[in-house]
This record gives C-alpha cells, sequence and structure tokens, in this order.
C-alpha cells in the first residue's frame, strides 16, 4: 500500500491570491492620515459618525471576501481531509489489535521471567526467603526485555553475600536485644539502621544506670545520717530549786528506730543525755 497524490498541488493551487493590496495601503494610509490625534467637537460629531460608518463598511468588506476566498480555498482540503481521516479509522483497528497481540506477547514474556526469578531467589536464599522476601530488593526493570536474567541473579547473590555479612556483624554486637535488631534489618536490609537501634539501647542503659546509680548514693547518706551518734549537746535547763537533779547511768538495747524515738522524747522534755564514757 502506498499513499499517492493525484492532484498536481503545484499547478492546481495558486502559490499566491493577488489583490490590489498596495494601492489600498496607499490610499488608506493617505486617507487615515487625518485622524491622527483627531479631537471630536460638537460640531465634528456627524461628519466622524459618518467616516466610522464607511470604515467600518469597507472592513466588512474585506472580510467577507477574506471568508470567501478561504471557504473556496478549504472546500477542497475539508474533502481531502474527511477522506484521510476515513482511511486512518480503518487503519486504526488492526494496529489496535496488533498491539493489543504484541502486548500480551509481552506480559506473558514478564510473567515467565518474574517465575524464573522468583524460583532463583528461593533456591537461593532457601529458608531466609521467609524472612528476606524477594519484594525487597524487586526492580521492575529486571522484566524489561534488555535486562538480561542472569543479571538479576547476579543481584540476587550479591544481596544473599550481604545479608550474610550484616546478620554476622549484627551478632558481633553481642546485644541482649538481638532478635529486635535483626528484625529491624530484615525490614530495609539497611544495617545502619539496626546499629543506631543498638546505639538508641546503650544510650538508655547508660542513662538508666545513671539514674541507679544515684539512687544509690541517695540512700547510702540518708543511712550515713541516721546512724550518725547525734552531738551531745550541754543544755542548762532551770529547774525549780526544789526539784534536785539527778544523774542516772544506764545502757539501753533497742533498736535503731527505737533509740531516735527516745533521743526525741528526752529532747521534748528538756532532759540532759550524753555518752558514757
Amino acid at each position: 500500500m502506498e499513499f499517492k497524490m493525484t492532484t498536481d498541488l503545484a499547478t492546481t493551487v495558486p502559490q499566491i491570491i493577488d489583490f490590489n493590496n498596495e494601492e489600498l495601503k496607499r490610499e488608506l494610509a493617505a486617507n487615515l492620515e487625518k485622524y491622527q490625534g483627531l479631537v471630536v467637537t460638537d460640531d465634528a460629531i456627524p461628519a466622524a459618525k459618518s467616516d466610522r460608518a464607511k470604515l467600518n463598511k469597507f472592513k466588512d468588506a474585506i472580510e467577507t471576501k477574506r471568508k470567501e476566498i478561504k471557504k473556496v480555498y478549504l472546500a477542497p482540503y475539508n474533502e481531502f481531509e474527511a477522506k484521510c481521516k476515513e482511511l486512518t479509522t480503518m487503519v486504526d483497528e488492526p494496529i489496535k489489535t496488533i498491539d493489543d497481540q504484541i502486548k500480551a506477547f509481552e506480559e506473558e514474556k514478564k510473567a515467565i521471567k518474574r517465575h524464573e526469578i522468583e524460583e532463583y531467589f528461593s533456591s537461593a536464599m532457601g529458608d531466609a526467603a521467609t524472612i528476606y522476601p524477594l519484594s525487597l530488593i524487586w526492580d521492575n526493570r529486571w522484566l524489561n526485555s534488555s535486562f538480561k536474567l542472569k543479571d538479576a541473579q547476579s543481584i540476587i547473590d550479591e544481596t544473599k553475600a550481604k545479608i550474610g555479612r550484616d546478620t554476622e556483624a549484627i551478632r558481633a554486637l553481642k546485644s541482649d536485644n538481638e532478635a529486635y535488631l535483626l528484625d529491624v534489618y530484615a525490614k530495609t536490609l539497611d544495617i545502619s539502621s539496626a546499629i543506631a537501634e543498638q546505639k538508641r539501647f546503650e544510650e538508655r542503659a547508660k542513662q538508666q544506670a545513671e539514674i541507679e546509680e544515684r539512687q544509690r548514693l541517695a540512700k547510702i547518706k540518708v543511712a550515713e545520717a541516721v546512724s550518725k551518734p547525734e552531738p551531745i549537746i550541754e543544755q542548762e535547763v532551770a529547774f525549780a530549786e526544789e526539784e534536785p537533779l539527778i544523774t542516772i547511768d544506764f545502757r539501753i538495747r533497742a533498736t535503731k528506730d527505737q533509740i531516735i524515738g527516745l533521743r526525741d522524747y528526752l529532747r521534748q522534755n528538756n532532759i540532759k543525755f550524753g555518752r558514757v564514757e
């Protein structure tokens, strides 16, 4: 099939549509010069309206002729265009059919290639495929005809080796949260994420240890303050002359709380007391 023009446009279509263009331009330029800087007054209104009507009439004549010539020229083109569209419409149907067939064939090839990649991944990864699914590294470009199957297989092999190295590095951390770190890694295959989590755990443990140490030291200070003997305070107590002071030395065996209670009682009642040398 070949599209052939049987009409010679070079001889049937004028190369130019000529008219007295230059003549009209000269006349207009001369006649329109007087309208430059025109100021309309009451007396000049009728003449201005008359001139405007003449100019509009001339303009309409130009537009009418232009549209007339355009219609004449476009008539054969419109017919030509309609015939061409009819032909392209007829061609579109088989093109679509072919496109659908090609697309179906390519999709089938992609499905076969995907299956081959999945099979290779399952074989290469073994049980680890359930922990590190193919979706983590999948690239749709692998299905392109220009992308070789062996290249996708090489990527899978490299990924398997990387997983081995990374998981060993995570286990080398000997973290109490190793299972969690491996789970974090399994979601992204990004070892930096797992290491960042370990650092977060370590920082949290450090902060907790510091809190516990401060609490321990505080308890020691409290215990020391309670167990430290109170200094003997010599207090002069004014008693009535009819009540002479009596000194009694005795030993007490009691709990710490009882001793503290006795001390407070003696102080509250202004009873002088002190250690027996």
